[in-house]
C-alpha cells in the first residue's frame, strides 16, 4: 500500500494523463500528485508566509475581505498547484475572512516544508532560499500582496517575525 507519512493513499492517472492522490478517505478530494515549482507554488508560498496557517484538515489564509483579488489570485494558486478550489471567504471579526484549502495530504505537505511555525516564528524554508531568482520573486509578490504596501515615497514589509522580515532582506 503506497503511503504518505500518516494517511494512506489512492492514485489515480486521469484523462489528460496527470497523476492525482488522495487518502484513503471516500470524501477526500484528489489533488496533484506532482507539484510544480512554478509561479503558482511561488505565490502561494508567499502569501502563506504572510497570511497562512495550519488547521484541522488543511491550510487557512487570513486576508481582509475587501481583497478580492487575492482572493481570485489564491484560487487560481490553488487549482493550478494542487488541483484543487479552496473555500470561498468566509467573514471573520471587522473585515477579515479566512479562505481555506481543505486537504489533509496538503496541510502534511505544508507542515513537512514550512514546519509548525506561528506568526512570530515563521520563517522561508531552506528550499526556497535556495530557489532560482524566477520562484523566489513569486514568493516575495505572495509576501508583499499578504503583508507589504508601498506609495510614491516607499515600499514596506510588515510582520511579528523577525527571521522572516531578515530573509526577505537578503
Amino acid at each position: 500500500k503506497p503511503k504518505c507519512k500518516n494517511h494512506d493513499v489512492n492514485f489515480k492517472k486521469v484523462e489528460d494523463g496527470t497523476e492525482k492522490v488522495r487518502s484513503r478517505n471516500p470524501n477526500a478530494k484528489w489533488i496533484n500528485r506532482k507539484i510544480q515549482s512554478d509561479s503558482s507554488f511561488g505565490y502561494f508560498c508567499g502569501l502563506y508566509a504572510a497570511e497562512g496557517n495550519l488547521s484541522d484538515h488543511g491550510v487557512t489564509f487570513s486576508v481582509n475581505i475587501k481583497e478580492k483579488d487575492i482572493h481570485d489570485k489564491l484560487g487560481e494558486c490553488c487549482n493550478s498547484s494542487f488541483g484543487i478550489t479552496p473555500t470561498s471567504p468566509v467573514m471573520m471579526e471587522g473585515d477579515g475572512c479566512q479562505i481555506t484549502l481543505n486537504s489533509t495530504l496538503i496541510k502534511e505537505f505544508m507542515l513537512n516544508l514550512w514546519g509548525n511555525y506561528k506568526a512570530p516564528e515563521k520563517r522561508l524554508p531552506q528550499l526556497i532560499m535556495v530557489a532560482p531568482n524566477v520562484f523566489q520573486e513569486f514568493v516575495l509578490r505572495g509576501i508583499f500582496d499578504g503583508d507589504g504596501s508601498c506609495n510614491a515615497k516607499c515600499i514596506t514589509f510588515t510582520s511579528t517575525s523577525k527571521k522572516l522580515c531578515h530573509q526577505i532582506q537578503h
